[in-house]
């Protein structure tokens, strides 16, 4: 009846409207029109499930790598904290970022002093760890080298280090192994010490 009439149509939902008389010409326009936009609605109708089917497989496989992750960080977790080694993880700036509790058997240390502590204060002669990050820069890892270092009550022991660069909470890190030798440093000094007294 109007142009009003149609306005307040195409506000309630419908395509469009056709004024009378009606034009073969326009009729098909409209119908044009009209096939076009299902044909994008149903495009789009398709790939909006086509994206909750993907959503869907990304959340199963996220929640599987979670679990993954979880099972791994679990057995490393009792691998850590069981194993008759002291095993620490540190920066190469000396900062200690986790031990185990072989480690704090061997040092002395609580696991809370160790956050208030640096690697440097740890080794007796502060060379051998120049020398020893030296060789991991160079090398990428270090097996077996022998330190001297300074237990919390001030004694020493003698210790076979062993150094790996790993990634640790998406950072670089150093994974340090670490065998209380001094038993056989001190028989070896011995050793030594009777030979050059002959």
């Amino acid at each position: 009846p109007s142009l009003e009439t149609a306005t307040s149509a195409v506000k309630l939902g419908v395509f469009d409207y056709i004024p009378k008389p009606v034009n073969k010409r326009a009729l098909l326009d409209v119908v044009h029109q009209a096939l076009e936009k299902k044909s994008l609605l149903d495009d789009r109708e398709r790939l909006l499930q086509q994206n909750a089917r993907y959503l869907k497989d990304l959340k199963e496989q996220l929640d599987q790598r979670n679990y993954s992750l979880l099972m791994s960080e679990e057995k490393y977790r009792s691998l850590f904290e069981s194993a008759n080694v002291g095993v620490g993880i540190t920066r190469s700036s000396g900062e200690i970022c986790e031990v185990n509790p072989a480690f704090c058997r061997l040092s002395g240390y609580s696991p809370e002093s160790f956050k208030d502590l640096n690697t440097i204060e740890m080794y007796v002669n502060s060379d051998d760890r120049v020398k020893a990050l030296d060789l991991l820069d160079d090398q990428g890892s270090v097996d077996q080298i022998e330190v001297e270092f300074a237990r919390s009550n001030g004694s020493t022991y003698w210790a076979s280090l062993t150094l790996r660069k790993i990634l640790y909470r998406n950072e670089e890190a150093i994974l340090t192994t670490i065998i209380d030798i001094t038993r056989r440093m001190e028989s070896e000094i011995s050793l030594k010490k009777a030979l050059a007294d002959k």
